[in-house]
């Protein structure tokens, strides 16, 4: 009978991630718009019915009928001041404003409460039971919030599918052209309108031709009969369109301010360089959290600026690296330093067969799925004895170093990273698969229809993404 009481248990907590997943079903399943907040505002529910129960003493039900329409004024001044500006920025302009404000909204919350677990007090019914029989008992609050998931769900799907409002956040959703092509409540279809003045004379203006017969010979545009042959330059001879197609161009990587930008750098990297012995401990340390930071800043926007791909689960293979490190050196006693380029091969190897699964998805899909990986690859560490099982791991090959040492040797690698980081993105956009990436990037079927690797060229910079995980 323990599994039948570990399948009612599942039932009953899956109720309440129908609960919480029905608003996110709602943003992106029905208006298809990606709210990588969610669970962060969720949370904040949480600490705000905490805080009615804890500081104010409000009984525990009660204060739901608080947090509900004060959460409802939130989400509606968010949408009001972010996403709807966002929306008309286009569709990855939300997965980016939600993101931050996750990250935003998730360090107020440490700094007010702290990041230890809190509990509302609710009284016995927190461990009230129903008894089936000596093996099985059902709780009663896990109950009422599997009660609660199914009458949500059961009416937000009646309110969309019956009620004028909720038909029409569907037809919004549906209409890809959205809400600027005609005029503001002109329905479309509308038999009266239709039949207006303007329709009139066999169904069509009277400016418009008539359409052809399906099997006609198509006619080129009045104005189309040009010339075979047009100018090399002004004031040039004339030459033909085949002569000017098969004229060698002069394609250009770098420009004047590219040269002066590096002449101007040079000196500053020199010096850079020389830090460990002009720099105290604790400002090489600020510079290699900078410079950690300018690495994974530039990695991202190779993938996501100029490839169009948000990822919000780079941390995943920042992970990999980081514990691949650990492992590698202290459990297998390979040199650190040594370690540190086998990490990045394996952040990589790791990340080529995920990338079959990631590159399925595009958009927000692709926000999303990486998100989701990200976690999968967190839970797998969970259970990992000899990676900490989630409680962090030190390592311990370097404490054979000075304190000096170790952080000169973190100091140059790290600028060393910076260097090559821009170096590679530098030559792979101004190459033939940087040029590629950027048209993947504008319209990837339409690269493709052109000869463009979509996949390949996807998952090359995407690779070179994995390798900052170290």
């Amino acid at each position: 009978m323990e599994w039948l009481n570990a399948v009612l248990q599942g039932i009953l907590l899956g109720g309440l991630y129908a609960l919480l997943a029905a608003g996110l079903s709602l943003m992106f399943g029905v208006m298809r718009i990606v709210n990588l907040a969610h669970g962060v505002l969720a949370v904040v529910a949480a600490y705000l019915g905490y805080f009615l129960v804890d500081k104010l003493s409000v009984p525990a039900f009660l204060c739901i009928l608080i947090v509900i329409p004060v959460m409802a004024g939130i989400g509606y001044v968010l949408q009001l001041g972010l996403l709807n500006p966002a929306i008309a920025r286009g569709g990855l302009a939300p997965i980016l404003v939600t993101f931050g404000l996750a990250v935003v909204v998730t360090n107020l919350l440490q700094q007010f409460f702290s990041a230890d677990t809190r509990s509302i007090q609710t009284g016995t019914i927190a461990t009230d039971s129903i008894q089936i029989n000596d093996e099985i008992a059902i709780g009663v609050f896990p109950l009422l919030t599997f009660i609660v998931g199914v009458v949500v769900i059961a009416g937000l799907q009646t309110y969309l599918s019956r009620s004028r409002t909720g038909r029409a956040m569907r037809a919004a959703s549906d209409d890809i052209r959205g809400g600027h092509h005609r005029r503001p409540r002109l329905p479309l279809g509308h038999a009266h309108r239709r039949g207006g003045a303007r329709c009139r004379a066999g169904g069509r203006r009277s400016d418009q031709p008539g359409v052809r017969h399906p099997r006609g010979q198509s006619r080129l545009p009045g104005d189309s009969c040009l010339p075979t042959y047009r100018p090399a330059a002004e004031g040039g001879e004339l030459m033909t369109i085949q002569e000017s197609a098969t004229m060698p161009v002069k394609v250009r990587r770098a420009t004047k301010s590219s040269w002066t930008g590096l002449a101007v750098m040079t000196p500053i990297l020199i010096l850079l360089a020389l830090g460990p012995y002009i720099l105290g401990r604790g400002m090489q340390q600020n510079l290699v959290i900078l410079f950690s930071l300018i690495v994974l800043g530039t990695m991202w926007n190779l993938l996501a600026g100029y490839g169009g791909m948000v990822s919000i689960g780079q941390q995943a293979y920042i992970g990999i690296g980081a514990y691949g490190l650990v492992y590698i050196a202290d459990t297998l006693g390979i040199d650190p330093f040594l370690a540190v380029p086998l990490a990045v091969i394996i952040a990589g190897v790791l990340s080529l067969p995920i990338s079959f699964l990631a590159f399925r998805l595009s958009g927000g899909y692709f926000a999303i799925g990486t998100w989701v990986i990200a976690e999968v690859v967190k839970l797998i560490v969970e259970q990992m004895d000899v990676l900490g099982a989630g409680s962090g791991v030190s390592f311990m090959a370097v404490t054979e170093l000075s304190p000096g040492r170790r952080i000169a040797y973190v100091y140059w690698l790290s600028l060393i990273a910076v260097v090559i980081a821009i170096a590679v993105t530098y030559l792979l956009m101004r190459s033939r698969l940087g040029l590629g990436f950027t048209a993947i990037r504008d319209d990837s079927v339409a690269a493709g229809s052109l000869g463009v690797r979509v996949t390949r060229s996807k998952r090359t910079p995407a690779w070179a993404v994995r390798w900052p995980g170290r």
